[in-house]
């Protein structure tokens, strides 16, 4: 099933609106609903009603314009649009793999770190 492009409606008063946590768009289940439906046959009204469910209050709808825009960008083809979304997607996450990857060296190196310290004070005595 091919995905068109629909009539999207924006809410003005709601991007003036301070924001005390950080933006959704760093959220990666957000991204992950928004995924949905071009990977599924959910409609967007489908899952803009998910995204919204999710987020509450959080939820500007102008701040997703450009992620939105690209899950139709393909003109009915949904590879395309996924590509597309993807990259918009990659501008704001970073691979999850990537950053596990990273943590963990990170904790391996502070490990060698201490036991690097543990030996130089056992072999001072």
């Amino acid at each position: 099933m091919s995905k068109r492009a629909a009539s999207v409606s924006y809410d003005e008063r709601s991007t003036k609106r301070a924001r005390s946590t950080p933006s959704p768009l760093y959220d990666y289940r957000v991204w992950m609903i928004f995924e949905t439906f071009l990977t599924s046959t959910s409609s967007y009204g489908d899952v803009l009603e998910k995204v919204k469910g999710y987020l509450g209050e959080d939820f500007i709808e102008s701040e997703w314009s450009e992620a939105t825009t690209a899950l139709f960008s393909g003109d009915e083809d949904n590879e395309l649009s996924l590509a597309n979304f993807r990259n918009v997607k990659a501008k704001y996450l970073t691979d999850p793999t990537f950053t596990v990857s990273l943590l963990i060296l990170l904790y391996i190196i502070s490990l060698i770190t201490i036991i690097r310290l543990c030996l130089q004070r056992t072999i001072k005595m």
